[in-house]
């Protein structure tokens, strides 16, 4: 004769067979929200002891079931990713002195996407804005397909190949990095658009060859004075010949709406060279 279960038992039963296949309960559950610092074996510069070679970050409202979008982030000259991307007090690295945050990851999350931040460490705290391995071809595409395999779960097991859009943005010197991987990337269609936050010091021209050779492209170019504002004056006038006034937005009144909608927009602000990266970030990332 079988045994008959009370009904405590019973409950306690199906709660432990569903954990076991793997459905999660109000205790399993967690946030979306993380900050993950990775020592991956593809780094764009030789690394000291313990310096990530990139960052990996997404807000709390990240759901890696709907579409993707990234951001890519790059900062030329004495730069940090750690410390760039976190806020509060943070350390380059394990035992190094405490810096305090940008925390240009809350930036992000501030525009209200589905966005996954991928921040690759340039010249670790020297004045050397260049590229390093992201000047070789696929090298980016490779080092955050590597990154997202690192962090699997956290993005759903999603591969860089379904990434739905990708934006690369180049803080200060951070512009020479950004336009080299953004002929080299490797990423295909899915990298659309380049926002030059107080960054555009030289080649105006090569970033609008960039954009003009794709129709799906834009480009986004903020400055706030002197050279930046030398070469954005002439990235406008240029794009405004080449693609027509209707195609470029100079000093709008509403910069996310004109990013939404115009392929190359150029704008002067009033704001400090750090400032403006950190309050105009969620403009330079609106999407139609």
């Amino acid at each position: 004769m079988p045994t008959r279960l009370s009904s405590s038992a019973l409950a306690l039963l199906t709660l432990s067979t569903l954990v076991a296949a793997g459905v999660p309960d109000a205790a399993r559950s967690q946030s979306a929200e993380f900050t993950r610092s990775l020592r991956l074996t593809r780094t764009a510069h030789p690394l000291p002891l313990g310096a990530p070679s990139m960052l990996v970050h997404a807000g709390p409202g990240f759901d890696p079931s709907r579409p993707i979008e990234a951001v890519v982030f790059l900062h030329g000259w004495n730069g940090c990713v750690e410390v760039l991307i976190r806020t509060g007090s943070v350390p380059c690295r394990p035992g190094g002195h405490p810096e305090s945050g940008w925390g240009i990851g809350d930036r992000v999350d501030a525009a209200r996407r589905n966005t996954l931040l991928f921040a690759p460490q340039l010249a670790f705290r020297d004045r050397d804005g260049t590229a390093g391995r992201l000047s070789s071809e696929g090298f980016l595409r490779a080092m955050m397909d590597e990154a997202m395999q690192a962090v699997g779960p956290d993005v759903g097991g999603k591969r860089v190949t379904d990434l739905a859009h990708v934006t690369l943005v180049a803080h200060s010197a951070g512009f020479e990095a950004a336009l080299i991987a953004g002929r080299r990337s490797g990423l295909g269609v899915s990298l659309d658009r380049i926002a030059l936050m107080d960054a555009l010091y030289d080649v105006e021209g090569a970033f609008l060859r960039w954009v003009t050779s794709a129709s799906h492209r834009s480009l986004v170019s903020l400055h706030t004075g002197g050279r930046t504002e030398q070469h954005g004056r002439q990235l406008g006038r240029i794009a405004t010949s080449r693609l027509g006034a209707a195609s470029v937005a100079v000093d709008p009144v509403d910069l996310a709406a004109a990013v939404r909608r115009r392929r190359v927009v150029v704008a002067g602000v009033r704001t400090g060279h750090v400032e403006t990266l950190l309050r105009y970030l969620p403009d330079v990332l609106a999407r139609p």
